[in-house]
């Protein structure tokens, strides 16, 4: 069973990655180039893509079981500012993409997840 994690170079996947590396599940980190630099992810493990071209996500994912979608390029601060700002509406249009070409390749498992944080914002009562 291949798992990819789509922003698998973050705090949350690269925890990800090491807790299901270390149970011995086949798993790739996909993300960019730049924020591979900065992890600590051993090259072999990882797959880099542009997300702007589709081409790149559908190779990355091509032969997948289990998709991990943590892809974001907001940050807190930012996204809590204004819903629409132009990473979020970056974001959205990235994630529709994702998804339509997993369901293209017929992945029939996807986990996403999204931050509250970068959901909701600085909110003191929800």
């Amino acid at each position: 069973m291949k798992i990819s994690i789509i922003g698998g170079c973050g705090f949350i996947g690269l925890s990800l990655f090491n807790y299901l590396y270390k149970r011995n599940f086949n798993v790739k980190v996909i993300d960019t180039k730049k924020r591979f630099l900065k992890s600590k992810i051993n090259k072999k493990f990882f797959i880099s893509v542009n997300y702007k071209k589709k081409s790149d996500i559908k190779k990355a994912i091509k032969k997948t079981d289990i998709l991990i979608n943590l892809f974001s390029s907001s940050n807190l601060s930012s996204s809590s500012n204004n819903l629409r700002t132009q990473n979020n509406l970056i974001d959205r249009k990235i994630n529709k993409e994702i998804f339509t070409i997993a369901s293209s390749l017929k992945i029939k498992k996807i986990i996403f997840s999204s931050s509250g944080g970068t959901v909701y914002g600085n909110k003191r009562k929800f």
